[in-house]
């Protein structure tokens, strides 16, 4: 995306990704990332392993001012790009807020299950090879 970057999160981003996140934010486990733009952070996302050793999506969350200009789609597709950097992934899941439940159906998930205002949504990825 032009004029976006898109770096390691790092404990100096923490303040900048929780005012994105809100109330809910916890520092991230596993890989995380944020997406910059002119030296501002607009949106934090990731991706992080369970113990079985499957993926799951962590965000992405975008500040308001950028939402809807492909920076969520940049940050989901950035951190699924590097789950599977090295592994065979056949899956990756996601829980959103059923309010971004659209969002994630763009970009090739499918709901598993839901409940209570979150969704279980996961994706099938294409294995080459």
């Amino acid at each position: 995306m032009q004029g976006v970057d898109i770096r390691e999160y790092g404990a100096a981003d923490r303040a900048a990704c929780a005012s994105i996140a809100g109330a809910d934010w916890v520092d991230p486990g596993g890989s995380f990332y944020v997406a910059e733009h002119d030296g501002q952070v607009i949106g934090c996302g990731g991706f992080a392993f369970d113990q079985a050793g499957e993926a799951r999506l962590v965000g992405p969350v975008v500040a308001a001012g950028f939402r809807r200009m492909g920076v969520g789609r940049f940050l989901a597709m950035y951190a699924m790009r590097a789950a599977s950097r090295g592994r065979t992934l056949r899956t990756i899941s996601a829980r959103p807020p059923e309010e971004s439940r659209a969002f994630f159906e763009k970009l090739g998930f499918r709901v598993a299950s839901a409940g209570d205002g979150v969704v279980e949504m996961v994706k099938k990825l294409e294995v080459c090879g």
